[in-house]
């Protein structure tokens, strides 16, 4: 009964991160816009907790060391605080540096999730779990656009953080009652060598390139494509939420489908088709109108998030004794490949548009096929050992 309940918790905590995560992109060219900038600057609202990747690897060397219950009860404080601070922002720097404070629970609990199952779930079956958590990651990206521009629009920004405020609150007592499982490294200091230990790795080094190419392939799409659907096929708000919506549904039903298999099918030819699968429905986003737009989007983001499990599933026992500082450096490249979106996509969008962006994460995608294909041979030689 402990079990689901703690299951229950962190199911809640990850829907509530992709909740905060999602929504914001789907309102991001209206929040944008209510701040005097430009759309091409619309990346710019989350730049702030994407900084927090720098700190990913030390957080989640701090939870091997400390406990990664403590770590969540401290990132939820953070969040808690960077929603007073959002609700009481009056300008843009004040909105970035407010998420920053968000972005230590948003950006780096799903990999302290991640690590705290793998401490209680055995491998064989840890498919499952680590899909449940996904389907908690793709309710909140389903539900979130309209959840987020309704609120928005009817009630304002300050409203919605006020309910996240709330959220954190009521989580933070719940967490308090799930159990705290053995540090995974008695030494309590925090060393640097920990981290360039992994990363020396060569299957650690091609996973951490995954990620990187991973994360830029899908933030170039559900980064730029609110301001598409705003400017270049001149729809509205709703129509983005729309969008996002329908990617949603393809998330969700990928989690789905994640929970069923992914302890019953050979999870390395898995990770390939649907790495494959991520190629060939990627570059059409950028040439179709509404509503073809929609199903697009479906089958992307079904595709990209078959494919987001199964790697994580696989990253999970790449360091078994590292777990979190691994899991949060893959975390942490997230929010450090988003930064890089920023600049690099706002100069890219502003050449060519959505379509350059698109093309871009097009042969991105193409190369982490290549790459997972040749890594996995040698991560299969290491779970055989």
């Amino acid at each position: 009964m402990r079990k689901y309940y703690t299951i229950t918790i962190l199911f809640l905590l990850q829907m509530v991160a992709s909740f905060e995560m999602s929504g914001l992109l789907a309102i991001g060219a209206y929040a944008i816009e209510s701040f005097g900038a430009e759309g091409s600057m619309v990346m710019y609202l989350s730049i702030g907790a994407y900084a927090v990747g720098f700190f990913s690897p030390f957080c989640g060397n701090f939870a091997d060391k400390y406990g990664r219950k403590k770590y969540l009860l401290i990132s939820l404080v953070l969040f808690a605080v960077g929603s007073i601070c959002i609700i009481l922002s009056s300008s843009l720097v004040q909105f970035i540096i407010s998420r920053a404070l968000t972005g230590f629970f948003v950006y780096t609990v799903n990999a302290i999730i991640l690590s705290y199952l793998g401490d209680i779930v055995p491998y064989e079956n840890r498919g499952k779990v680590f899909g449940i958590i996904r389907v908690a990651f793709a309710l909140g990206i389903v539900l979130s656009p309209i959840y987020t521009t309704q609120i928005t629009l009817n009630y304002g920004i300050e409203m919605l953080y006020k309910l996240y405020l709330i959220y954190s609150i009521i989580l933070f007592f719940a967490l308090l009652f799930i159990p705290e499982v053995k540090a995974e490294d008695n030494n309590g200091k925090i060393n640097i060598s920990d981290i360039k230990e992994i990363v020396h790795d060569k299957v650690a080094r091609n996973f951490i390139i995954l990620q990187c190419l991973l994360t830029f392939a899908g933030t170039c799409v559900f980064g730029y494509l609110s301001v598409h659907i705003l400017n270049a096929l001149n729809k509205t708000i709703t129509q983005s939420g729309y969008a996002y919506t329908a990617g949603g549904l393809g998330t969700i039903t990928a989690a789905l489908v994640s929970v069923v298999l992914l302890d019953k099918v050979d999870r390395f030819k898995y990770a390939k088709i649907m790495f494959g699968a991520v190629v060939i429905v990627i570059l059409p986003l950028s040439f179709v109108k509404t509503p073809l737009l929609y199903i697009c989007m479906y089958l992307f983001s079904f595709s990209l998030d078959s494919a987001w499990p199964v790697f994580q599933l696989l990253a999970s026992e790449v360091v078994p004794d590292r777990k979190s500082t691994f899991m949060s450096i893959l975390a942490g490249l997230i929010s450090v490949t988003n930064i890089l979106v920023v600049f690099i996509g706002q100069i890219l969008y502003n050449i060519g548009g959505f379509r350059i962006t698109n093309i871009l994460g097009s042969i991105l995608m193409m190369i982490s096929t290549c790459i997972i294909i040749v890594t996995i041979k040698k991560y299969r030689n290491r779970l055989s050992r």
